[in-house]
């Protein structure tokens, strides 16, 4: 059987469903516990975007498409998300991002190291740049033209990510 060979999706906080019904159990216990409304909102639009990709990618990959509530994003101890079906680990390898008002999933076959990363576009200030790039890349911003150094500093701080 030929494996779709990587699936990606993004979403954004309009086409999260107005009810949870499509959370698991778990799902549930843990959004309970988050307190501030954007980092609930976040999670909530990871997992439903997470879901929804995995939905697709099995139903494309030959293994049928599972009802929302079989599925579960986990976070391993290393914080990576982890795809669940039916209380067992999924035949994926998945990575999750969101920034902003919009969450960005990838999906491959198993052993697929994967990583993606949606960040937005926008001006750091200074203190930024000296916390998270080094010299070099700290002079690659500096030198660029001021236009571009939003883009450049983004990129790079994508790259790290």
């Amino acid at each position: 059987m030929d494996h779709l060979a990587l699936y990606s999706l993004s979403q954004t906080h309009a086409d999260l469903p107005a009810d949870e019904s499509w959370l698991t159990a778990g799902e549930r216990d843990r959004v309970a516990v988050l307190r501030f409304p954007k980092r609930r909102n976040d999670w909530l639009l990871g997992r439903w975007t997470a879901k929804r990709a995995l939905r697709c990618f099995l139903a494309q990959s030959g293994h049928g498409a599972p009802e929302y509530q079989a599925l579960e994003i986990r976070s391993a101890p290393d914080g990576a998300p982890e795809a669940f079906l039916n209380g067992r680990s999924a035949p994926v390898s998945l990575a999750l991002s969101h920034s902003g008002r919009e969450a960005f999933c990838v999906i491959s076959r198993p052993g697929i190291a994967l990583g993606c990363d949606l960040e937005e576009i926008q001006a750091r200030d200074q203190a930024f740049v000296e916390d998270y790039l080094v010299g070099e890349e700290r002079l690659l911003v500096a030198h660029a033209p001021v236009d571009e150094q939003p883009l450049l500093a983004t990129l790079i701080w994508s790259a790290k990510e």
